[in-house]
């Protein structure tokens, strides 16, 4: 094992001097050849702060874990933070590539301290970095103090437009762990509005480099067809975002989501409720119909939970209900009106699935079948994998919204209700991280927006109006052998 570590000692030592640079990466059990943009992340030494923009599928996370393992590797007694919103999201979404990326033997990893200490004195601390602007006050000076308590080598930050500047600020002066050769601050990115375009592209401070990627950059890596099938079915923003990884400030600018053409528009359409039905106001009894419901959960006393029913053959908002209450009131909530408009066929269930959302996932399972099953693609092992509920973050968002405005556009969705469309007027873009690239003013909601733009995820006017054709033929001719069975009792 010394010479092993030895050998990697060298050639950190020859990495520094420009004599080296590294193509591919042997995990032990496969070989990964970079590509272009990969190589330029991985070899880059400096500057100090180097971020790796680009859209879906673009190959950064491989770039990211794979400097990370040459860095620790390379230089005997590193100490790098390995950081994301949450411990959670480390867990789930980097520590299973980190396993097949660093050669087994390598490392060995303490879930208990949240550590990865490597053969050769090194370490990397995994560090959930919500707590420090999200948590209680005693949780964010604690978590503070951890962290000007600590002398790194480095910091990798993953998602960096979920992190707040006075965290990667705070995280930076960290950086002076003497008894090793480089000091880096190495982040991912999706394009996103939020402070590190000023930071890296508008204003770039000293010290810094910005390498941005795409799919195309990593098609050889892709399985056949994927690149076109991202292009065919989505639209034309989410096409220059997350295929191409344009970080253009026209693409997310500053301001209204919302046109005030639309706020217009819908004024026409606000009604009062029918009758209320538990704290439900009902815009619309159930009919012959296909329906989605949104939901939104509640954050403690912050902000009350929304549900949404709307109809997926008219676009009118049907239902609404919001209301500070229990994570277990909200699933009886949604199951009730779910199983109200399912005339026609079963309703789906679309709950936000981020933080809370979980909570009311699980409280949702044991009453209810129909749920949003989100699915993922991991095109490093060529496999889909489904989960429950709408996973909300900056990219997520922006789909949101490019679905919610394409609808708007066609004069499909018709809202009811007066408090939503307040919402809608207001919403705005910003670059607050926890906002994740879009929300309401501060002392304002997005609650019952939010719910409504979920209940629209995916709806398609033109295919759900034909469902709703089939649906009630499909009924017409169960009907008919029924009462032919009825005639006929012999057959």
């Amino acid at each position: 094992m010394q010479a092993y570590i030895d050998q990697w000692k060298q050639m950190g030592d020859q990495w520094v001097k420009g004599e080296i640079r590294f193509s591919e990466f042997d995990t032990g059990e496969k070989r990964i050849k970079l590509n272009a943009k990969q190589k330029e992340f991985v070899n880059a030494l400096q500057p100090t702060h180097l971020l790796l923009s680009g859209g879906y599928a673009g190959g950064k996370t491989t770039a990211f874990l794979v400097k990370l393992w040459l860095l620790c590797m390379c230089f005997p007694n590193s100490r790098i933070l390995l950081g994301r919103k949450t411990l959670k999201n480390i867990e789930q979404a980097l520590l299973p590539d980190l396993f097949d990326i660093f050669p087994k033997g390598s490392y060995e990893y303490k879930a208990g301290p949240g550590l990865i200490k490597i053969v050769n004195g090194s370490e990397i601390i995994l560090k959930g970095l919500d707590v420090m602007t999200g948590g209680t006050e005693k949780e964010t000076k604690k978590s503070m103090q951890d962290i000007k308590g600590l002398s790194l080598s480095g910091v990798f930050i993953d998602q960096l437009e979920e992190i707040d500047f006075s965290i990667y600020e705070a995280l930076s002066g960290r950086l002076r762990k003497n008894d090793v050769p480089v000091h880096q601050f190495n982040s991912t990115t999706n394009p996103a509005n939020y402070w590190a375009r000023k930071f890296f592209i508008s204003e770039p401070r000293e010290n810094t480099r910005l390498i941005k990627t795409s799919m195309f950059d990593n098609a050889d890596n892709l399985p056949k067809g994927y690149i076109d099938d991202q292009i065919a079915n989505h639209g034309e923003l989410y096409r220059k975002i997350y295929v191409e990884g344009e970080w253009d400030l026209d693409l997310l600018l500053e301001g209204s989501v919302f046109s005030s053409e639309v706020y217009n528009a819908q004024k026409n359409f606000i009604r009062p409720p029918k009758r209320e039905l538990d704290g439900i106001k009902i815009f619309e009894e159930p009919a012959d119909e296909i329906y989605q419901i949104g939901v939104d959960p509640s954050v403690g006393s912050v902000d009350p939970c929304s549900i949404k029913v709307v109809s997926k053959t008219s676009g009118r908002e049907v239902a609404s209900y919001s209301a500070f209450v229990p994570t277990e009131v909200i699933a009886d909530k949604a199951v009730l009106l779910a199983n109200m408009y399912s005339m026609l066929r079963p309703t789906l269930i679309v709950p936000e699935a981020t933080g809370i959302g979980q909570a009311l996932i699980e409280a949702l399972k044991k009453r209810y079948e129909h749920i949003y099953v989100r699915e993922s693609f991991n095109y490093r092992t060529n496999k889909k994998t489904q989960k429950l509920g709408f996973y909300t973050n900056f990219q997520t968002k922006n789909q949101l919204i490019e679905n919610m405005t394409s609808l708007l556009n066609k004069n499909f969705v018709k809202i009811s209700d007066q408090q939503t469309l307040n919402e809608l007027k207001v919403f705005q873009y910003t670059d607050e991280a926890k906002k994740s690239g879009a929300g309401a003013p501060s002392n304002e909601h997005d609650d019952n927006l939010m719910a409504l733009m979920l209940a629209f995820w995916n709806v398609d006017p033109v295919t759900d109006k034909v469902d709703k054709v089939k649906e009630e033929l499909r009924r017409a001719q169960n009907e008919f052998k029924r009462r032919l069975k009825v005639r006929n009792p012999a057959r």
